[in-house]
This record gives C-alpha cells, structure tokens and sequence, in this order.
C-alpha cells in the first residue's frame, strides 16, 4: 500500500476531507487540528499520533477507519525513508533549514 498525495488549500479543508472519508490521514499542527475538530463537530472521533522529535507535527486519522493503526505503521515507514533520502536534505537545503533543526 502507498500514499496518494491530495492537496489541500487549508487545514479546514483537510479536516474536511478526513471526516468525508476522501483520505486516511492527514498531517497538521495539533492545536490548529484540535480548533478545527471542535469546529466541525469531529472531537472524538479522529486520533491524533506525534511524529519527529519535537512533536511539532501529528497525523491525523479517522477512528472511523478501521486500518488506522496500520496506516500509521506504514506512514511512519515511508517518512523514515524519506528522511534517508538526498531529495528530502535537498528539499532542506533549499530553505536554510538543517536536518538536526527538524529532526
């Protein structure tokens, strides 16, 4: 199983998405996502699992979906490689940003 990237204009529409059904995960800083589930009547009902080091991102997931814990496995595994990848250090590069900043 891989990822499909499905842009979105805000994290409201995100949210949107999630509680629709139309993605399984989806990335967002927790107090932005705590605001907006509370907003769209979500509490509850998405959960919310840290990654990187300094927690500054979670994943979003519906409850609902009963393969969550299993796409977080797989989540976790595709950004560890990802991370190992020259694109992403180059993707880094290019904002000033170092790798031991984020991670």
């Amino acid at each position: 199983m891989g990822f499909k990237l499905y842009p979105v204009s805000n994290d409201l529409v995100g949210f949107m998405a999630l509680r629709d059904g139309r993605v399984n995960l989806f990335i967002a800083n927790r107090l932005v996502g705590d605001f907006y589930l509370k907003k769209l009547g979500m509490h509850g009902k998405i959960t919310f699992e840290p990654f990187g080091r300094r927690k500054l991102y979670y994943v979003a997931m519906s409850k609902m979906d009963e393969y969550h814990k299993r796409l977080l496995e797989l989540f976790s595994e595709k950004l560890r490689r990802f991370k190992r990848a020259n694109e992403y250090r180059s993707i880094l590069s290019r904002y000033g940003v170092k790798y031991e900043d984020i991670w």
